[in-house]
């Protein structure tokens, strides 16, 4: 491992938690879709709300989606291009209880601790 290694893997998680951190919008949508309808809102309504939002949909980074009721999260820079983390809430009750994430293709070492948990 190079000096170099462990400061570019600092730097990706920095990116992967900017882009998770601007899922919050998008994950309030969903959540107050359920509370209101008691359903997910649909790749159409998502794509149209998150449209209409102030969600950064498609920053230097990553891209913001929906698709099933999960927030997706797709990278566009390297060495992340193409790699999609998984936001999906856990309905109870009328209400999104928890949200958890899944990266299958994503490089474990620069998932956030939380993901590595799941």
């Amino acid at each position: 491992m190079t000096n170099l290694e462990p400061k570019l893997a600092l730097v990706y998680r920095t990116i992967v938690t900017e882009c998770l951190n601007n899922t919050a919008v998008a994950k309030l949508m969903i959540s107050e879709w359920y509370e209101a309808t008691g359903k997910v809102p649909g790749d159409a309504e998502m794509a149209e709300m998150l449209e209409g939002s102030s969600v950064d949909t498609k920053n230097q980074n990553c891209t913001i989606g929906s698709e099933d009721g999960n927030v997706l999260v797709t990278f566009t820079s390297e060495p992340l291009v193409g790699k999609t983390i998984t936001l999906k809430g856990s309905f109870k009750a009328g209400r999104v209880e928890r949200w958890s994430c899944s990266g299958e293709t994503f490089p474990k070492q620069y998932l956030p601790k939380v993901c590595r948990l799941n």
